[in-house]
């Protein structure tokens, strides 16, 4: 009796309190496993919308829609690695329960498939970077020529202007208030645009628009000589409106003459006349491909075999 009663206390005073952490571990284990098939899912959709960017033709219909996937695949993978990361604390608190060694070996296993997913899930972030580095260029070009070709429409529409009729002064400054604004956001995206993608086609483009930003000063400065001629006009201040006209021939002469430099220095070797990418700048850019997609690439690769033989280990203890 005496024997059976060391027994039942060892029994319950080792036995028991052990199969409870097993449950609650079991339970912790469960819940891991769960964030790991979602950050999977993820991270795997992910590398296959990378590798479908980086083969796409190199349009504005497809680059566009090709950033609005990658934008919402980014938010996908910043989402699930919170949930990710936030497991390294779940482990840790199984460690901490009272479990075989057994158990505690397979504990260790699932820690390292979590370091292995956490080293596939930034690789597969590198990748959408780049991704969306290369969308955006593409997109951003072709803004930059969009509203080029509207900046040069504008101008082309520059009324005569004569101190008997402020209306066409009205139009005059307006219409440079916007070659203004469009020649500095032109400028604007072919330097983000080099700054994506710095591929040569862009770099060009982003040293050729230096000259719009003298432009757009040449530009901003007409726009303050005709609100003085409008004013002049309004007031009926003849020598006003002359004092004022006499100034419009020197930064006139600026605008055309920037104008004419970026025209000289534009590289059309690289832009066909519909404006899409010659066949070397498309080469140029392939290039950059080859050389910003390779390394996460293959650290994407390597970071799934990881995971691949950590889960097998884990299985392998469990069973």
């Amino acid at each position: 009796m005496a024997l059976l009663l060391v027994g039942v206390m060892a029994f319950s005073g080792c036995e028991i309190p052990i199969f409870h952490q097993t449950v609650e571990a079991n339970k912790k284990a469960d819940e891991v496993k769960a964030v790991f098939a979602e950050v999977d899912t993820a991270t795997k959709g992910a590398f296959t919308l990378s590798q479908e960017v980086k083969d796409d033709a190199l349009t504005n219909s497809v680059m566009k829609n090709n950033l609005d996937e990658v934008e919402k695949k980014t938010e996908e993978l910043d989402e699930v690695k919170v949930k990710l990361e936030k497991t390294s604390a779940t482990l840790n608190s199984a460690k901490s329960l009272r479990l075989s060694a057994k158990y505690q070996n397979y504990i260790k296993a699932l820690d390292e498939a979590r370091a292995k997913r956490l080293e596939a899930l930034n690789a597969a972030q590198d990748l959408l970077f780049e991704s969306e580095n290369l969308s955006s260029a593409i997109v951003k070009y072709y803004s930059a020529i969009n509203r080029l070709e509207q900046v040069a429409t504008k101008m082309g529409e520059m009324p005569e202007v004569t101190f008997d009729n402020p209306d066409t002064i009205k139009q005059a400054k307006t219409i440079l208030g916007e070659v203004s604004v469009g020649t500095k956001e032109t400028q604007t995206e072919f330097n983000e645009a080099a700054t994506a993608v710095n591929a040569e086609v862009f770099t060009k483009l982003r040293d050729t628009a230096a000259d719009l930003g003298n432009m757009a000063d040449a530009a901003d400065k007409l726009v303050t000589i005709y609100e003085s001629l409008l004013t002049a006009a309004i007031n009926g201040d003849e020598q006003g409106f002359v004092n004022a006209y006499n100034q419009l021939p020197v930064q006139l002469e600026i605008l055309v003459a920037s104008l004419e430099k970026f025209g000289n220095s534009f590289p059309y070797d690289l832009i066909d006349n519909n404006n899409d990418l010659t066949t070397k700048a498309q080469n140029q850019i392939e290039t950059w491909k080859d050389e910003n997609f390779k390394d996460p690439t293959s650290q994407y690769q390597e970071s799934e075999t990881g995971v691949t033989e950590a889960d097998k280990k884990a299985a392998d203890i469990k069973k």
